[in-house]
């Protein structure tokens, strides 16, 4: 019933936007902003494309090649990616839509995310940091509790929020907001949604 919603982690609030179709929807696993604010994401079609969240579609679709992505991060001028299906580190180049590999990885449960300066890899249960230059991973932290699924990933000033779940639930079993100490691996629940409410999508907004 549900498309998108905001929420408030000060106050935790929810502001929820209905769906307008109970036929057509859209199921990000991955999105991004670009320079002028707009939203733009990867659906699980592998499809790429502009959200439009009034009209609850993605603008003029386009079918990648090269790349199945998990997780865009944009950290500056580049844009940084994960390659699922053939499990790598690369940038993305949202222009010509070419995937350019950095360095191999070992699957899975593969997301990156940055805050601004430094990027951070999930993967295999654990975090770190990884040079965006050579792929290499910094110091590994277990993520405890362990057995959780890590979707998205998105810093919010010094906080790392994450969507997470029991793995292997329907759609990823996304129900849970999580903060991640990005130096421990400790995941602390900061709020569950009602079952059902799958977060494949997570951006910041500072309204």
């Amino acid at each position: 019933t549900t498309f998108l919603f905001f929420y408030d982690p000060m106050t935790d609030t929810v502001v929820a936007l209905p769906k307008t179709s109970t036929v057509n929807t859209v199921a990000v696993r991955t999105s991004f902003f670009d320079a002028n604010g707009d939203l733009w994401v990867s659906n699980r079609n592998n499809q790429y494309g502009k959200l439009d969240v009034e009209n609850q579609t993605v603008v003029n679709p386009v079918v990648l090649s090269g790349i199945r992505p998990s997780t865009l991060s944009k950290m500056g001028s580049t844009t940084y990616a994960i390659d699922r299906n053939n499990p790598r580190f690369g940038t993305f180049d949202t222009t010509s839509l070419q995937f350019t590999s950095i360095a191999p990885l070992v699957c899975c449960g593969l997301n990156i995310v940055n805050d601004g300066t430094t990027m951070y890899l999930v993967a295999q249960q654990s975090i770190s940091t990884i040079n965006t230059t050579t792929g290499a991973r910094g110091t590994t932290h277990t993520l405890t509790p362990a057995g959780q699924e890590i979707s998205e990933m998105r810093f919010l000033g010094t906080t790392l929020y994450a969507s997470s779940g029991p793995r292997g639930g329907p759609g990823g079993g996304q129900n849970v907001l999580v903060s991640i100490n990005p130096t421990t691996g400790a995941i602390a629940t900061v709020h569950t949604f009602p079952v059902g409410t799958f977060i494949s999508g997570l951006e910041v907004f500072n309204p």
